[in-house]
């Protein structure tokens, strides 16, 4: 059944492996038979890729539209000196979890984390300041 399972989910990461995404990881099973992002993998190619990459420290989950648990083992492309996109290649993510034996997952936050004042930038996503609070009763 793992392999069956396997084998679909390969097939529907394929079909859609060439967009471009925001963030990614190298996926797998876990100690627990979970699908999820695996750390080491996903590190190594942060560590190998010459500062192309960045782990990103926000827990991604199922509200922000990440596909699958693994919450703190996302990467995404850094662009300063480096002249990226900022986007992921699917194929290219792929070839390099490949190198693990691992799968690949990617995708792009939800709407709101970019139209609401929530951005990606450096490690972590950063909220806008907060207005004070109005002052009541005059003066």
């Amino acid at each position: 059944m793992k392999l069956l399972y396997s084998l679909f989910v390969s097939l529907l990461a394929a079909s859609v492996s060439a967009r471009k995404h925001r963030l990614c990881c190298c996926a797998g099973f876990n100690a627990c038979n979970q699908f999820v992002c695996d750390d080491y993998s996903t590190q190594s190619i942060v560590n190998a890729g010459g500062g192309r990459y960045v782990r990103s420290t926000k827990s991604w989950d199922k509200d922000q539209g990440a596909p699958i648990g693994g919450l703190m083992n996302w990467m995404y492309a850094e662009t300063r000196d480096h002249g990226d996109d900022t986007l992921l290649g699917g194929d290219e993510i792929s070839d390099l979890c490949n190198k693990f034996r691992m799968s690949s997952r990617c995708f792009n936050p939800r709407a709101r984390y970019w139209n609401e004042g929530l951005t990606i930038k450096g490690r972590t996503v950063e909220t806008p300041a907060k207005l004070p609070p109005p002052v009541v009763g005059g003066g």
